[in-house]
């Protein structure tokens, strides 16, 4: 009986670890407002695209 309830458990934590780790893997790796380039600072659109 406990054997199966720890089963149980450790799958609802696999299928929790896994919708996080998915949810992750869309989401960009560094957001940020500003990018520098030979020494000269430019502003990022909403899309990531330069000004």
């Amino acid at each position: 009986m406990f054997g199966s309830l720890n089963l149980f458990a450790v799958g609802l934590v696999g299928e929790y670890v896994a919708k996080i780790m998915s949810e992750v893997k869309s989401r960009p790796r560094l957001i940020r407002s500003a990018l520098i380039r030979n020494g000269k600072t430019t502003e990022l659109l909403p899309d990531g695209k330069d000004a």
